[in-house]
């Protein structure tokens, strides 16, 4: 990118004989900065022409567009940046999509991207790194890869024998698998639920839990000045001083019976008796292409549950979350810390925590697999 705005700023530049000149930018044999150029231009002018559209899921008029033939020579010059960097994604997503089993991460809708920092990588035991790299992209020794690469002549899980032994398989699916290792799920459960309680206790903590706008008075002649946006956890629990909050770790979880009476045990029930508002949230690490399906049917799973809680005068959220088997986690989960009022470092940081637990587990699980298979 910085080639290419070499390449413009000669270009466009201010001095008669550099124009005429025209110094040529040296680069590979594959990019060509004035090519490049050339052709994010013609983009943005294309879309000039088209006008201002609506993409994304926001409502009409949400996104603005920014006109190219109406900025001057540096802001086009910016436009041209980023417009260049949007085609090179675009192509790089194009040929991934082609790949459909190594790249099958172009179909994680419901997946929070990862980026991994020369910090984080450095920090990384060798094995964990070789895990998270491998199992991505599904380049793992699983018994159907050892099939296709020709070194074994049996497909099948070496735990369960009844399948076949895909990546998938060994991490989402072998039910004899996991349940001999509920514990990566509760993991992550555990560090949710630590979360959960710490944001209910500053809750509680607080001098005015009233959500009513307040009232401010102003001085004769003075501008009134818009509010400061409130905390995203006023949503959840704003309103109460007196959140309790129950998970299903290590002793079975008891839904609290002054609300209503049933046996569904949600991982974690937050309520409030003076608000009258409980959360129940429903956490799954499911295989990262399955999220949205594993939303749909934990969502599906309560909505029973929330109707007897709203006939007895309750106000009731479901909550779903995920956490892929990879580590990767879903956007309903970064949508519940920010609701549970996390600011973006802590957000960052409890992402990372539940990124860690999921993929140790995992490897764990992996690992006690492999070595199954080498003694069949």
């Amino acid at each position: 990118m910085g080639k290419a705005r070499l390449h413009m700023m000669l270009r466009d530049s201010p001095d008669e004989v550099i124009r005429q000149v025209q110094p040529e930018i040296r680069t590979g044999t594959k990019w060509v900065a004035s090519a490049a150029v050339q052709e994010a231009e013609s983009s943005l002018q294309i879309k000039d022409i088209i006008g201002a559209t609506q993409t994304g899921r926001a409502g009409l008029g949400m996104t603005p567009h920014q006109w190219f033939a109406r900025e001057d020579t540096r802001g086009r010059r910016d436009m041209v940046v980023r417009e260049i960097h949007m085609l090179e994604e675009e192509r790089r997503m194009a040929t991934a999509a082609g790949q459909a089993k190594q790249c099958a991460w172009t179909t994680w809708e419901g997946a929070q991207a990862r980026k991994l920092s020369w910090s984080s990588l450095m920090a990384m035991e060798p094995l964990a790194l070789s895990f998270l790299l491998r199992g991505t992209y599904d380049l793992l020794p699983t018994p159907t890869n050892q099939k296709q690469w020709g070194l074994s002549q049996d497909d099948s899980c070496a735990v369960c024998k009844s399948e076949r032994g895909t990546l998938r398989h060994v991490l989402s699916a072998c039910r004899k698998s996991l349940q001999m290792y509920t514990w990566r799920h509760n993991r992550v459960l555990a560090i949710l639920e630590e979360v959960t309680a710490a944001q209910c206790d500053s809750a509680n903590k607080q001098d005015n839990p009233d959500d009513t706008a307040r009232l401010d008075f102003l001085k004769e002649g003075e501008a009134p000045t818009p509010h400061t946006r409130r905390p995203p956890g006023q949503k959840l629990l704003g309103g109460a001083r007196d959140w309790k909050v129950v998970a299903d770790l290590k002793e079975a979880l008891q839904f609290p019976h002054h609300i209503v009476q049933t046996r569904e045990r949600p991982d974690i029930v937050v309520w409030s008796d003076t608000a009258k508002r409980v959360l129940l949230v429903e956490l799954t690490v499911p295989w990262e292409e399955n999220m949205l399906e594993a939303y749909e049917r934990k969502k599906t799973k309560y909505e029973t549950l929330r109707s007897e809680c709203e006939e007895k005068g309750w106000s009731c959220h479901v909550l779903p979350i995920e956490v892929g088997c990879r580590g990767f986690v879903g956007h309903t989960t970064i949508s519940f810390l920010t609701k549970l009022g996390l600011s973006s470092r802590p957000r960052k940081t409890v992402t990372l925590r539940l990124q860690v637990a999921a993929e140790h587990a995992s490897s764990w699980i992996w690992s006690k697999a492999r070595k199954l298979s080498f003694n069949r």
